[in-house]
């Protein structure tokens, strides 16, 4: 499993936000859950998102999706 970058997911869980969620808000929405000013708020949301691909490409590699992988 990735790990976040240091310190970046800490705001919005103790907002109660879903990695999930923060990756689609719009920068102004993170700032506005978390109180952080515009800089850090893009790093957060960065990061949190390059994480939850991460982890999802992961998950596609062992896990099979879509219509062509029905029995």
């Amino acid at each position: 499993m990735p790990l976040v970058e240091a310190g970046s997911w800490r705001p919005s869980g103790a907002a109660g936000c879903r990695p999930i969620d923060v990756a689609a808000m719009e920068v102004a929405d993170v700032m506005r859950v978390t109180g952080l000013p515009r800089p850090e708020a893009k790093i957060v949301r960065g990061d949190v998102a390059a994480w939850l691909s991460e982890m999802l490409d992961g998950l596609a590699r062992i896990i099979a999706f879509g219509p062509e992988n029905k029995a």
